[in-house]
């Protein structure tokens, strides 16, 4: 709730055919001009920063390392799974702090406030564009069922009954989106994604045979581990890893979607206030 600084005006319509043309131009114009004025005033108390301080006296602090949830429609499979006011600070390998330093990031280009990052993030294209490396998964741990990864318009996220599996590619050739040409591999998201610290991402394949430094995907003996990367043509059928804080509280929290980004940037509404 707040004051809206408007009026609602009636006039009188045989005085105001009774007047001059000039008089009349006037009178109709005069709502024209009052709203250029307002949005002139605007304008200047944005640039000058006035309008933050009008907000910072008032309670309100912005945020600028991310973007706060402001409301979730109800239709969304986010809806009670992010508190309303929590901080998202990072999808996937992007932060949307903009001048965060990302030791994977060399190439940012998704805009300079957090907005247009958050923005830009959720319509990209494919899961290559906001991840800049892979994950270590055991070939063993492949749950390739003929299905996962039969995707098409009508079934983009797959035709698996499990919806815990997804369909995945070898990290080198996930730039090339096709699932004519390249090993089905289906893997349990959830398993796979959560293991996202440094020590499990990956450039090539070579980076995942290191036994020492990750001997959690080894049982018994040496297993061939790969690099992979969640593989959909269809930009519906994104897998989403979205970072966020609760209100008052630093601890990090990872969420998974996947789906289509679009739809989650219009059911998600944030502000950097």
């Amino acid at each position: 709730m707040g004051i809206y600084p408007g009026a609602f005006v009636e006039l009188c319509k045989t005085k105001l055919d009774q007047a001059s043309v000039g008089s009349r131009l006037s009178i109709v114009c005069a709502g024209v001009w009052h709203n250029a004025v307002t949005a002139l005033l605007v304008f200047v108390l944005v640039r000058s920063g006035g309008l933050g301080a009008v907000f910072s006296h008032t309670g309100w602090t912005r945020v600028t390392n991310g973007v706060v949830i402001s409301d979730v429609a109800s239709n969304s499979p986010l809806h009670n799974r992010i508190p309303l006011l929590s901080t998202v600070y990072r999808i996937d390998d992007v932060y949307l702090q903009s001048n965060y330093s990302n030791t994977w990031n060399t190439n940012d280009r998704f805009g300079e406030t957090s907005i247009a990052r958050w923005t830009h993030i959720l319509t990209a294209t494919t899961n290559r564009d906001t991840n800049t490396a892979g994950y270590c998964a055991s070939t063993a741990e492949n749950m390739d069922d003929g299905l996962c990864c039969e995707m098409s318009p009508e079934f983009p996220l797959g035709e698996s009954p499990d919806n815990d599996v997804f369909c995945f590619e070898r990290f080198a050739q996930s730039s090339k989106l096709s699932l004519s040409k390249h090993t089905p591999m289906c893997f349990d998201l959830r398993s796979v994604l959560e293991r996202s610290d440094a020590a499990n991402r990956c450039q090539s394949d070579s980076d995942c045979l290191q036994p020492n430094q990750r001997s959690h995907l080894y049982t018994g003996k040496q297993k061939s581990s790969i690099c992979v990367l969640p593989s959909s043509p269809f930009a519906s059928s994104r897998v989403v890893r979205i970072y966020y804080h609760l209100p008052n509280n630093q601890t990090e929290h990872m969420l998974l979607y996947a789906g289509s980004p679009t739809e989650l940037w219009l059911d998600v509404q944030v502000s950097s206030l």
